[in-house]
Parts: C-alpha cells; structure tokens; sequence
C-alpha cells in the first residue's frame, strides 16, 4: 500500500503533486516536499542499507544531515555518491540505490561475516593480506566493505558558480533563536543575511518545543516580516561549511533543477551562531536495527512530512525532553506500548499522560529484539531486578543534546564541559562570533 505510514494531514509537504522515483530498482511514490528517506519510511521500507563492516541491516534513524544509518548512491548524469538519504529531495525520474549490500538490503550476502566477525578484528584485512602484496586481495576487500561508487558520468548538467558578498550580520542557522536573531538585526536597518541547509529552514528547530497554532502562527509572523526587509538575503539548502580568520565564512547552495549550484564567500562583520544541536543515542546490544530511531528524528519526520512509521510506540530516554514526543504521537492516534526511562526521579513527567501506558522509571534497555525490523526490547531496574519484555514496531530513543560545535571551533572559539548538561558548550570566541540557542546550551 503506497504510502502506508503517512497521516492523511499536517506535514510541509504538498499532497496534491504525487513523485515517483525508484529505490533499487523498485517504483516508490512520494510527494513533493519529500526527501528520500521520508517516501521511504512513508511506504513502509524499514531495511535501506547495511554496515561498513558487518553488514549489519540498517535502517533511517533521523531526519537532518546528522542522518549515520542510511546513505544513498544517486544514479544517472546527476549521480553522487554517499549522500544521506535525508538530505536528497525526491524529483519525478529520480533514481537512487542502497550502498554496500548485494543483492540488496533485506538479502545481502555479505551478512556471513557477522558470523565470523570475532576473527577480523580491527586491523585484520592489513595484517593478514599482506602478502604476496596488498593490491591483490583490495579489491575484493573494498567491493565488501567500500561505500558508493564514483559516478559514471564525466560530463555532469550541473553548472556550477561562486558568489561573494558582504554584510554587517550573519546568521547562520534559521531554527527559532536563528530567526529572531536575524529579525532582531533586520530591523537596525543593516545589512543581513541568514544561511540555512533546510529547504524551508523556519519551524525546523533542533531541541523538541510544544507544537500548536500559537507557536505557529508567530514562527509565521516572524517569517513574513523577515522576508519583507529589503536589506535581508536569505539562502536556503545552503550548507556553511568553513569559518576563516577575520569572518569569512565558505558556504554551498544547492538550488535545484536547472540552476547553477553556488560556492559562496561570505565577509561578515559580525556573526551570529545558531547552528543548533544534535541529540546524542543510548548503548544497548542491537541498538541499530531497522526501526530504530532518534526521538528528535521521529517528531521531524512527523511534523514535516507527516510520516509515523509504525503503529505501536516504544519510548526509552534519559531526559525529559521526550516528552514532547509522547504528546505528539498521542495526538496522532498513535499508541504508545511504554517509556522507558532511566531515571528514577523520571515518573513525574509522564503524571498528565494516558493511564494505559507503562512508564518503567529507573529501568535501562538491555537488549532491542528483532533483525531486519525492530520487534520490541528487554528492559530491566537498573539496580536489577526481573526484566520485562515489551513489544513493539518503533522505538525511539533520547540520550540528551550535544551543541554543534564544529563551525564554533573552526572559527577559534573555545568551549569547556557542563556537568549539569553532560555536553560541552561555547565559551570564549576569537573572532566577532556569538552563540545562541541550543548551540549555547540552551536547551
């Protein structure tokens, strides 16, 4: 059944423009506005790859560029390689494959080597195949545990350019703390740009916030206002990738069919980091398997594309901010089997939830049950004590929220460890940068 695990409202995406494009070979139809990964949870395919290594299944297990379970190869003249299947927008004829697994994901041959997987340690392949030379056993090797290929084409319809341009403030990042910042300079009268590597960057923020119409409709109100200053630039599905000595700033746009793709250099006088955070995994034995998510990549899923891929929910979390999640499911008509949650002071947060769902306080997965597909977990107290097993098809998982520091250390700044947060955070800057938002801790 096309789109099986779609909801029939809410979403950023436009119901009434069906896509087709094919994933190994197979037709799947999403719509536009889609990416990849969301057509694929959409329509019920859960296995989209395999391990570097092990060839372990692998599954969609977020929503952003922090995407670790999924890459794609994309076919034809446009054809890239390894890219995150969250981050390649669907377009009608789009072609893409699943890496490192033959004959496919749900049956790949190279799975044999978990069987064997204590006797190739790391370091294995060098110290065994060294003789008579290394050249000859490599390409088997690679062909085993290599990603995508090179694409064919030498001659890509993709034209390329570089832009400069200056300005008095930069914004990067166009979550929440993003958007007010870049209206809050806007109306100085200087100079702004806002950079962003969402295709809609406005409502997509990282730390999960209440949804409701209120919030939407100022999230709005802020964005309408913004567009309508003249002294505003706004690039979208640009990714800043590099922070240089006096506030240069090196980013890429991808602008779409038919448009040139553009290197940008960037001269900002001052710059505001809003580059968010990333929610951290929990450790259990067979944490990776297919239907294994991040809770902050379930909620975008749901929000944006309006995509749930499973029916009975399976919460396990160290911090509240899960809560969120719960409310949002419910609202959904989604059922939650239980939450599991390893604090023992953490039943306090879940008083106002329906009586019908478990809440193991103090308890820790011991293992997730299933192979090509998440099947439900073992849990137990953490102090011991009987284990429980609960059954499920959807699990998601929060482990707390690491800032994204990588563009806030590129451009000198220093940051230290926050024990109340078990993360590390901004501090001190070199250049004229600040952080704001869940970048600075501000969860």
């Amino acid at each position: 059944m096309p789109n099986k695990y779609r909801l029939t409202t809410g979403g950023a995406i436009d119901r009434k423009v069906a896509i087709k494009f094919t994933f190994n070979g197979k037709i799947i139809e999403g719509y536009q506005g889609d990416t990849v990964a969301s057509a694929l949870l959409s329509n019920g395919i859960n296995t989209t790859g395999r391990s570097f290594k092990y060839h372990r299944p692998r599954g969609i297990i977020s929503a952003g560029l922090e995407e670790a379970g999924t890459y794609v190869e994309v076919m034809g003249k446009k054809g890239a390689s390894s890219v995150p299947a969250t981050m390649v927008p669907i377009e009608e004829g789009l072609g893409v494959k699943s890496i490192n697994c033959w004959p496919n994901p749900n049956v790949d041959f190279g799975q044999v080597l978990q069987l064997i997987s204590p006797l190739i340690p790391s370091g294995f392949y060098y110290k065994t195949f060294f003789q008579p030379q290394w050249k000859t056993f490599e390409p088997f090797i690679r062909k085993m545990a290599g990603l995508a290929d090179i694409p064919e084409s030498e001659n890509s319809p993709i034209a390329y350019d570089s832009r400069d341009t200056h300005c008095e403030f930069l914004v990067i990042g166009g979550g929440v703390a993003g958007l007010v910042a870049a209206l809050m300079t806007a109306r100085t009268g200087k100079r702004v740009v806002l950079v962003d590597n969402h295709m809609d960057p406005f409502g997509n923020w990282s730390v999960p916030l209440s949804e409701s119409s209120s919030i939407r409709q100022w999230v709005r109100t802020l964005r309408d206002e913004l567009n309508g200053y003249s002294n505003v630039r706004i690039l979208t599905k640009t990714m800043v990738w590099g922070y240089r000595e006096q506030n240069l700033v090196l980013a890429y746009e991808t602008r779409g069919i038919g448009k040139s793709e553009l290197a940008w250099r960037i001269r900002s006088r001052n710059v505001i980091m809003s580059t968010g955070c990333t929610e951290r995994g929990l450790v259990f034995p067979h944490n990776d398997r297919p239907g294994i998510m991040l809770a902050s990549g379930l909620l975008n899923f749901c929000r944006n594309y309006a995509v749930i891929p499973g029916d009975r929910v399976i919460l396990y979390t160290n911090n509240s901010s899960i809560k969120v999640l719960a409310n949002t499911l419910l609202e959904k008509g989604k059922e939650i089997v239980a939450i599991i949650d390893t604090r023992e002071e953490g039943l306090s947060d879940y008083t106002d939830l329906p009586e019908d769902i478990s809440i193991y306080s103090g308890h820790e997965v011991n293992k997730a049950i299933g192979w090509n597909r998440f099947r439900g977990v073992i849990a137990s107290p953490i102090t011991g004590g009987k284990s429980v097993t609960l059954s499920g098809d959807l699990l998601a998982v929060s482990g707390g929220w690491n800032p994204n520091l990588q563009l806030w250390i590129q451009s000198g700044g220093s940051f230290s460890y926050a024990n109340e947060l078990a993360t590390f955070v901004p501090t001190n800057s070199e250049q004229d940068v600040i952080s704001v938002g869940s970048l600075a801790g501000k969860f």
